[in-house]
């Protein structure tokens, strides 16, 4: 039942919300913009980069931490150290 949801549900999208795009954004339609009309179409919101470089930092952060957390695991004697220590 979960997998006909699933279908039925991208089908709407793609039926209903996708296809009329193919009118309203072709490459006539977006030709005959002006440049600023492009540029507001395509400006992200300030806040929408705030974020992401705020996301984007935090997954260094975790990356690193992971990487660190392996070397160490590594170097524990019984070779347990994340599997006692974080699961």
């Amino acid at each position: 039942m979960s997998k006909f949801v699933d279908d039925f549900s991208n089908l709407a999208v793609e039926r209903c919300l996708l296809k009329p795009l193919l009118y309203t954004f072709s490459p006539l339609t977006v030709e005959k913009m002006t440049d600023d009309v492009v540029e507001d179409i395509a400006r992200e919101d300030e806040n929408i980069k705030v974020e992401r470089k705020r996301l984007t930092d935090k997954l260094t952060v975790l990356r690193s931490s992971l990487t660190r957390l392996q070397q160490l695991d590594r170097h524990s004697l019984t070779g347990q150290f994340c599997k006692n220590h974080f699961a």
